[in-house]
C-alpha cells in the first residue's frame, strides 16, 4: 500500500500519513510514503509515476484532486482500476463520484470543519483563544469503483 503525500509543510498530511501507517501496521501491511507532491490534478499525474514503480498494489492519495489526476494517468498509461490497482481519495469532493471509474474516497463533515476553521480565526483575531482541545471528527470510507478486492503487490506497469 502506497500513501500519495501531499505538501510537505501541511499539517494535514502528517495527519493522514500517520493514520495510513498505523492502521496498515495493526493490519499487518506494509505502507510506502511517496512524494511529496502538489496537491492538484498534476501532482497526481506525477504521484501516478512513483505509485506504478512502488509496486504496491493500493494507493491513498493526499486528496481528490491528487486522486484525480493519478486516476486519469494510470488509466492513460494502460493500468486498470480496479483490476490492476485501487486508488482512494481524501475529501470526497464534488465529481469524485463523477469519474470513470467513480474515485473511492474518504469523506468527513466539510461543513462542520469549515465552522470550526472559522471560528478558530475569529478566536484569534479578536483575542478570544480558548484552551480547549482540537475537536474531532469523525469521517468515513464511501466506497466507489476504484477500488476492488485486495491483491499481491502489483509488477511495474501494472
Amino acid at each position: 500500500m502506497a500513501y500519495l503525500s501531499g505538501p510537505r509543510n501541511s499539517w494535514v498530511n502528517g495527519q493522514r500519513w500517520r493514520a495510513v501507517h498505523d492502521e496498515a501496521t495493526s493490519l499487518g501491511l506494509r505502507a510506502t510514503f511517496l512524494g511529496p507532491f502538489g496537491p492538484n490534478r498534476q501532482g497526481g499525474r506525477e504521484a501516478a509515476d512513483a505509485f506504478v514503480l512502488s509496486r504496491a498494489g493500493a494507493a491513498i492519495a493526499y486528496n481528490d484532486l491528487m486522486a484525480l489526476g493519478a486516476l486519469r494517468y494510470l488509466q492513460a498509461s494502460g493500468v486498470r482500476l480496479p483490476e490492476d490497482r485501487s486508488l482512494v481519495g481524501s475529501d470526497d469532493i464534488f465529481g469524485a463520484d463523477l469519474t470513470v471509474p467513480a474515485l473511492t474516497t474518504i469523506g468527513g463533515p466539510s461543513d462542520r470543519l469549515g465552522r470550526r476553521a472559522v471560528d478558530s480565526v475569529h478566536e484569534s483575531l479578536t483575542g478570544q483563544l480558548t484552551d480547549l482541545p482540537s475537536p474531532t471528527f469523525e469521517t468515513h470510507l464511501v466506497v466507489r469503483d476504484s477500488t476492488g478486492p485486495a491483491r499481491p503487490e502489483a509488477t511495474p506497469g501494472n
